[in-house]
């Protein structure tokens, strides 16, 4: 089952560094893990994707940065879709300390700038294996053909 939170234009993307004028630079990571996706561009999050194991009532955290690696000032839309394969979820999206709704679209993002936030994500009931995929997808607003995709992915254990 997949929940599409919000809708972007379906555009394909470009892999490899940009020099684009526009261009967003999607990043993942778990709370205290490596960062993954960086200068991989495309909208599978194919490359750009962490997973956890947790069990039911366990929270993880994502930090989803998104990085401007156009040339050019510019502001992204989001679009959040929830892929789920057994079980009951909840998730969370916070920017700042101690939290408050992410802005989407993000702020003027200047080149080389980054907009963070973080995901929080627990299953609340199911059986070993159920799993659920948050992909994130940041689309240019003044280039709706330069995207990037990045997920997160919980397994219950």
């Amino acid at each position: 089952m997949a929940l599409l939170l919000a809708a972007v234009s379906a555009a394909p993307a470009q892999a490899g560094v940009s020099t684009a004028v526009f261009q967003p630079d999607g990043r993942i990571r778990k709370l205290g893990g490596t960062l993954v996706g960086n200068d991989i561009y495309n909208d599978t999050a194919a490359g750009q994707t962490v997973g956890a194991v947790k069990a039911v009532g366990q929270s993880q955290r994502f930090i989803v940065t998104l990085q401007n690696d156009g040339v050019t000032p510019d502001s992204f839309d989001i679009s959040i879709e929830a892929s789920i394969s057994g079980g009951s979820w909840t998730f969370t999206l916070l920017h700042g300390w101690p939290g408050t709704p992410p802005d989407f679209p993000t702020p003027i993002i200047e080149p080389g700038g980054v907009y963070r936030f973080r995901a929080m994500v627990r299953p609340t009931d199911g059986a070993a294996g159920s799993s659920m995929t948050l992909k994130f997808t940041a689309t240019s607003q003044h280039d709706g053909t330069k995207l990037d995709a990045v997920a997160g992915r919980v397994v219950i254990q």
